[in-house]
Formats: C-alpha cells, structure tokens, sequence
C-alpha cells in the first residue's frame, strides 16, 4: 500500500524529495537484507517494539497523504528532511521483522515458508485492493500539481 501513495505523500515536499524516496527506498530493503545477516534472530518483544514504530511511521504517512497537498511542514527543508526520513524508516521498521519471523518460520516449520509467502502475497493483495478503493474509487488523497501555488 506504500507504494500506491508515494506521490501523495513525498510528491507535497517536492520533486528531489519524491525522487529520493522513490529511488532509496528500494536500498533500504538491501538494509534490511544485511541486517538480518548480521542479526538473523531477536527476541520477541524486540520484534514486536519494531512492527508498533512501523505501524506508527506508516501511520505517520497515511496522515500526510490524507493532508495532500498540504501537508504539516510543506515547502520547508525540516519537514522534506523529515518526510523522508519516515519514508525510508517505514521499510527497515516493517520489513526487518518480516524477515525475522521469516527465520522463525523456516527454522521451526517444515512448510511453514509456503504459508508465510501465502499471507505475504495475500497481504499485498488486500493492501493493493484498499489503495485502489481509497485513491480511486473514494478520491481521499489529492494530488499536489508540480509548479501550481497553493495556500497553506
């Protein structure tokens, strides 16, 4: 679902901003990789710390896409700074303990990395089907137009 209100979110803060976040975050997923090579297994209550700070960051984006095209701290460096910053931290926030309990399912369930490929699919199913309802069907999210003045 992130990736369906990019332009909602990063595209207010200007077009550097859309551009780096579209283009960082897919290393942020390399991030991650290399984290769970160097710490494969966290405890529990670890991972969950980690989904809530995610689960807050993407709430944090949502929030911003929903005030497009006039999100708090448009047009200045602090809130492009921040913007992206949430941005990015949404995929090592999320998709490090993904792939942590990822381990876990491999290590303690002879099919169980076939279910949990089921779910991930099926999640991004029903996440894709919500984006398409809420952007097109419900028009909650408006999109900023490049090089238009807007009163904020």
């Amino acid at each position: 679902m992130i990736l369906s209100i990019s332009a909602y979110a990063l595209m207010p803060y200007g077009h550097n901003i859309f551009y780096l976040g579209t283009i960082l975050s897919p290393w942020m997923l390399t991030f991650v990789w290399i984290l769970g090579i160097i710490k494969p297994i966290l405890p529990k209550c670890f991972i969950l710390i980690l989904i809530i700070l995610g689960s807050f960051t993407f709430a944090l984006i949502m929030y911003v896409s929903f005030k497009s095209p006039c999100p708090p701290w448009v047009d200045t460096t602090k809130g492009s700074a921040l913007i992206l910053f949430i941005w990015l931290s949404n995929y090592i926030l999320l998709g490090y303990p993904r792939l942590i309990i990822a381990n876990y399912i491999r290590t303690y369930s002879p099919n169980g990395m076939f279910w949990f490929g089921v779910q991930v699919q099926f999640g991004g199913l029903v996440g894709s089907i919500i984006s398409y309802l809420f952007i097109e069907t419900f028009s909650l999210f408006r999109e900023r137009i490049p090089c238009e003045q807007y009163n904020c």
